[in-house]
């Protein structure tokens, strides 16, 4: 009460400490804002913190993009079935701190900053309620399963599930974290897969259809019913062990659709290139041209800021999307354009992201000397307070008080005054106005 500080505000910052120190870090080296650590409150778990941690010094992020970033991976509330009561006072509800952030817009839809506090209430409603949901009731699921939960061996079931499936607990509908279906998966087999192949690939064999002949117009008095074949003589059935006589082939398989798993197919896909793919690449000769079109696609697909780059000089011809982006840079880009675009690609990364250190030695590799060419500006010179300049202005590669130019303007216009006597607008004009060389003062 004393200090006219709102409570709210107290305890927010307390919180600040819960954060990883690596957060708090970041904050005092200036790669983050007050307002970014606000944002990181609302995340709980500290893998996806340090993820988004990772990505906010890189790429620079605004607190605005930040929010966005924590908002995709945090589900919506009003999406969850689960009674939400408690939430409307939880520290993680973003509805709950929208009204202490500083320096954007909030969005609309309360959003969940510990998914797994979410999970876990939304699994439980679920199987609670299982047997009364629409999915249950529609294809006859036995239970359900978060897709980010599957281990990869799950088969999605076309048509109508087998008999075995329908009182087997691993026949079951695949969710989102919010309840939504996973696109494919409203029926599926979390099953062994030997399981799996005996109800929906071991069927016993159909007989192949097979279609009458074509009937000549011209003829049509040739066009006899066709007798039924004589009863066969009643034989005594085989035991099931005897062998097949070869006079009597199976009849052919009829062809059914197959089934479909997109992720079964990017899997083996992916495996098969880990091993060739990098071998392949170190292979050959580093002037070979697909080195710089690798380079270039490498680059823009990792840095929004070479990216960005990137289709300031092509547009959106070369499109965004990794599979577009491969496509054009190494089926439409001339040699010569390679180089062009990773020279234009790689001057927007450095300038957007890194930090200031490394662009400093990056500059010094391209013939940029900041002892030698640094001065002094306004805009420098404002950021200081008046005790700041008259300190920088005494450090021993600067000495602007001993400069003869600086003396003289200073005696002209101050004369008798003391330096921090002075307004900070005279210091910064003996400074700027005096006529010294000021390159190459660095402070």
């Amino acid at each position: 009460a004393r200090t006219g500080i709102p409570a709210h505000a107290i305890r927010r910052q307390v919180r600040w400490l819960e954060l990883p120190s690596e957060v708090l870090d970041a904050w005092k080296a200036g790669g983050i804002t007050q307002s970014h650590v606000e944002m990181f409150t609302r995340v709980a778990d500290r893998n996806q913190t340090m993820e988004l941690l990772a990505q906010c010094v890189r790429s620079k992020l605004t607190v605005r993009e930040l929010s966005e970033r924590i908002g995709n991976v945090s589900p919506e509330l009003e999406r969850g079935f689960f009674d939400k009561a408690v939430c409307q006072t939880c520290p993680y509800n973003s509805a709950v701190q929208s009204s202490l952030f500083v320096g954007f817009e909030t969005h609309p839809g309360a959003k969940c900053g510990n998914p797994a506090c979410f999970e876990a209430k939304q699994g439980f409603f679920l199987k609670e309620n299982w047997a009364q949901s629409k999915l249950a009731k529609e294809f006859g699921t036995r239970g359900f399963l978060f897709g980010h939960r599957s281990e990869g061996n799950i088969e999605m079931i076309l048509g109508d599930a087998g008999q075995r499936c329908l009182v087997c607990d691993q026949f079951v509908s695949m969710l989102r974290l919010t309840g939504a279906v996973v696109s494919g998966y409203a029926k599926a087999c979390n099953g062994p897969n030997k399981c799996f192949e005996e109800v929906y690939n071991g069927a016993p064999p159909v007989p192949a259809k097979q279609e009458a002949a074509p009937l000549k117009e011209e003829q049509p008095e040739k066009v006899k019913e066709i007798p039924k074949p004589a009863a066969a003589p009643v034989a005594t059935p085989l035991p099931a062990h005897a062998a097949k006589s070869p006079a009597a082939p199976a009849p052919p398989i009829e062809e059914t659709g197959p089934v479909l798993n997109t992720y079964r197919g990017e899997r083996s896909r992916e495996e098969f290139l880990k091993p060739l793919l990098p071998a392949a690449i170190m292979a050959v000769e580093l002037d070979d041209h697909r080195i710089a079109r690798l380079s270039l696609l490498a680059l823009v697909s990792a840095s929004r800021e070479a990216k960005a780059a990137f289709t300031e000089q092509f547009g959106n011809e070369g499109g965004t999307a990794p599979p577009d982006l491969a496509a054009f840079i190494f089926g439409k880009l001339l040699p010569e354009q390679v180089v062009a675009a990773l020279q234009v690609s790689a001057a927007g990364q450095v300038m957007g992201g890194g930090t200031g250190k490394a662009r400093a030695i990056v500059a010094s590799h391209f013939g940029i000397s900041l002892e030698e060419s640094w001065t002094f500006t306004g805009a420098y010179l404002n950021e200081l307070n008046k005790g700041e300049i008259v300190r920088v202005g005494e450090e021993p590669g600067v000495q602007l008080w001993t400069d003869p130019k600086v003396m003289a303007y200073r005696e002209e216009h101050h004369k008798g005054k003391a330096l921090l006597s002075l307004k900070k607008e005279e210091l910064i004009d003996i400074v700027l106005k005096s006529g010294a060389d000021l390159a190459g003062k660095v402070p």
